[in-house]
């Protein structure tokens, strides 16, 4: 195994934590969401002292999309020391984390556009604005089924390793059940399902932290363990 790689993937995991939240709140301030009720002119009001900290967050928040990528190739590394031969899940949970790539770094270049010119129509701010909050709040598709991967391979290993332990794969389930509610958004502007509400947004956006987090810590400890095997 190449121990340096695959820990400065589960690194990468830890990176895109920071970093996501660094462009998104203090940075941005985008963090927590705008109420879907603002018009244009409410937003440019809002934004309009931090222009230049929005444009300096972009490529913070492109840098922590992408970490996701190295992190998803160390998951399927040690997910595939479970699967076998035929590592389908693996190469599944690599193809899902592509897509959270892009789902977690597309949201900064829409609002780059948005806040690019301080005299664009408010009506054109508000549009690509609710473009932005849709398109990250309802892509839980690709985070679903990369927890989905990992619970199916957890559940279904009666191996001895123990790499992903059982009851991280039924947390993998119940966890990608709390993130599915964020699909409803684009039914409603206001309440707990709207794009800023406890249901849509909140509940999922806790849950998927605390998860990352455990998961990335849950992988540094396997990719220790494979190597101390690797070595004896």
């Amino acid at each position: 195994m190449n121990k340096t790689a695959q820990l400065i993937g589960v690194w990468c995991g830890f990176g895109f934590v920071f970093l996501f939240f660094l462009a998104s709140w203090p940075m941005s301030g985008f963090m927590p969401p705008p109420s879907p009720m603002l018009t244009g002119e409410d937003l440019i009001a809002k934004y309009a002292d931090n222009i230049f900290m929005i444009r300096a967050a972009m490529p913070v928040g492109l840098i922590a999309g992408m970490l996701v990528v190295p992190f998803s190739a160390t998951m399927a590394i040690q997910l595939s020391r479970l699967e076998g031969r035929i590592p389908f899940w693996s190469i599944t949970c690599v193809g899902a984390g592509a897509a959270n790539a892009v789902a977690f770094y597309l949201p900064f270049f829409l609002f780059a556009g948005a806040y690019y010119r301080l005299d664009r129509s408010p009506e054109l701010v508000q549009l690509i604005s609710d473009l932005t909050w849709i398109e990250f709040v309802t892509v839980w598709p690709p985070v679903v089924m990369q927890m989905l991967c990992v619970a199916f391979v957890s559940l279904s290993y009666k191996g001895p390793l123990t790499i992903i332990p059982r009851w991280f794969g039924f947390l993998s389930i119940w966890m990608s059940l709390l993130i599915m509610p964020a699909g409803l958004v684009q039914f409603v502007q206001s309440g707990p399902f709207a794009w800023n509400g406890i249901i849509s947004f909140w509940i999922p956006a806790i849950s998927f932290g605390s998860y990352f987090l455990l998961l990335t810590w849950i992988m540094y400890r396997a990719v220790l363990n494979h190597a101390a095997e690797e070595e004896a």
